[in-house]
């Protein structure tokens, strides 16, 4: 009384009362709602009251245990709330806006839920999207599936990537829950950025001011190596193996190396051998000996004068032979690593470690002698736990796979940090490995999303291929990965028991 007031709900006048009462009535879903009040009094006596009468209630003022700083109500997406699992269709029993992204339980198992609303992207560029889910989830960008992590599972992380421009883009993440243990999350990489939740504050749901955020901050630049293609397409050239002991037949192939003539040399770690191929896949010999007969051959790397270098992470050593197979030398008896699983070599024929339970970077003569080492455990610069691969690019630049630190961490051929980029977690047998082609692509297997990446030098990513799945150009985890001449790419299949070969454009 005494003057106007006006009521604002979400972007929406609601409501306008000029000395006298006013009242309306909408349909809203539970959680946080923007609510503004404002009001000018031009006589006394003035007063202003705000009641309510929820569902099933009665009138009332609106209690001050219901009004929160406006923060809360602005972030978040509207979710759905449906009876069964992966149904998202029909009546929800439940509407609610949902700050924060969570296996919210309302509804007793199964339930499923669908959160809809508008994401922000603060920086052109592609990003990559996960969701780490128990049971199943997916993910929608702009009406596209970016992410398909559906069925009924324990804890499962998948992602994809998506090229978005610089503001607001709408989003559907869909969750559902069977039984058991509960979990979703949802994850993002921008362009130069860290692997992280997405921030609550990104996320808006239907109704809110779309007001524009900082954009992201930019991570240290690694000097730029020269131009490096991007990936025009991937081709499969070949596929073969099974599982079995035959020759051309795989148990668990983990490592994989190519040489100047794109013969395939495979570490057949479940038969104990290794077995070499042309790049259709044509079986040219097996080698199962070295000083003693071959246990578990991890990984396998080709140095510049065509000698082959095997890994036996059960016996800790590395054996050598030469191009045409004979046995030569065995080493790092001496060296007390433990459980190495990732062999590389740069131009000059130095072998490079990957000294996985020493937490440790080795760097070898091609005789074997100790050189350097250049990571040892930690999680700063120049760190590292639990590296599983290495390689090195024709400038000297050293890539290492720190999986538990989840990182790729990039040294200069003196072991100097240079900057490093986010990847996703994996264990370390089933292990993410790397190698980096004639134009400077770095290829890196990505075992729990069952894909191969591609990224230039300073971490940006150019392109990847792959999925969970027995067909052509799938993977049940990928794990070795080696790059050839002219654009070819072996990738071992390991749960498939299978090679397959790729030209990338």
């Amino acid at each position: 009384r005494g003057g106007r007031a006006v009521l604002v709900l979400g972007e929406e006048e609601v409501l306008t009362a000029e000395g006298e009462r006013q009242e309306t009535a909408r349909r809203l879903p539970a959680g946080f709602h923007p609510i503004r009040v404002t009001a000018q009094f031009t006589s006394l006596p003035a007063g202003l009251h705000l009641r309510w009468t929820p569902p099933g209630g009665t009138e009332e003022a609106v209690p001050q245990v219901y009004l929160y700083d406006e923060g809360l109500s602005r972030f978040g997406l509207l979710g759905r709330y449906f009876h069964g699992a992966d149904q998202f269709s029909g009546q929800p029993a439940l509407i609610q806006i949902d700050p924060y992204i969570a296996p919210n339980d309302p509804l007793p198992a199964p339930f499923s839920i669908e959160w809809v609303g508008k994401i922000y992207i603060p920086r052109a560029g592609v990003y990559a999207f996960g969701t780490n889910s128990d049971d199943g989830s997916y993910l929608f960008i702009d009406g596209q599936m970016i992410v398909d992590n559906g069925g009924h599972h324990g804890d499962v992380y998948r992602e994809g990537m998506i090229q978005l421009s610089e503001g607001f883009h709408d989003i559907i993440l869909r969750y559902f829950q069977v039984d058991g243990g509960r979990k979703i999350e949802l994850w993002w990489t921008p362009p130069g950025g860290a692997h992280e939740l997405v921030p609550a504050h990104y996320l808006r749901p239907p109704g809110v001011s779309l007001e524009e955020l900082p954009a992201l901050p930019s991570a240290p630049a690694i000097p730029a190596a020269g131009p490096v293609p991007p990936v025009a397409g991937v081709d499969l050239v070949a596929s073969w193996g099974s599982e079995g002991d035959a020759p051309g037949q795989f148990r668990t192939p983990r490592g994989v190396a190519m040489d100047a003539q794109g013969r395939v040399y495979v570490a057949d770690a479940g038969n104990g051998r290794v077995q070499v191929f042309s790049a259709q896949g044509d079986f040219i010999a097996a080698w199962t000996t070295a000083a003693e007969p071959l246990r578990e051959p991890f990984d396998v790397a080709v140095a510049p004068d065509g000698r082959v270098y095997v890994l036996d992470v059960a016996r800790q050593v590395i054996a050598r032979f030469s191009p045409e197979g004979a046995f030569e030398k065995e080493f790092g008896a001496d060296l007390a690593m433990y459980g190495p699983r990732g062999l590389g070599v740069d131009l000059a024929g130095n072998i490079y470690v990957a000294d996985t339970g020493g937490s440790r970077l080795l760097k070898l003569s091609p005789e074997g002698e100790l050189l350097a080492v250049l990571a040892g455990f930690g999680a700063g610069p120049g760190q590292v736990n639990q590296p599983t691969d290495a390689a090195v690019d024709s400038l000297g630049r050293i890539y290492i796979a720190d999986v538990l630190n989840m990182r790729l961490e990039v040294l200069d051929s003196a072991g100097g940090y240079l900057g490093e980029w986010p990847i996703s977690g994996a264990n370390t047998t089933d292990s993410p490995h790397l190698a980096v082609d004639a134009a400077g692509r770095l290829f890196l297997t990505d075992p729990e999303a069952h894909i191969v990446l591609v990224y230039d030098g300073q971490g940006n990513r150019l392109g990847q291929w792959g999925g969970e799945g027995t067909g052509p150009g799938q993977f049940r985890k990928a794990v070795g990965v080696a790059a050839g001449p002219d654009g070819l790419v072996a990738v071992t299949d390991v749960y498939n028991h299978r090679v397959q070969t790729f030209q990338v454009r």
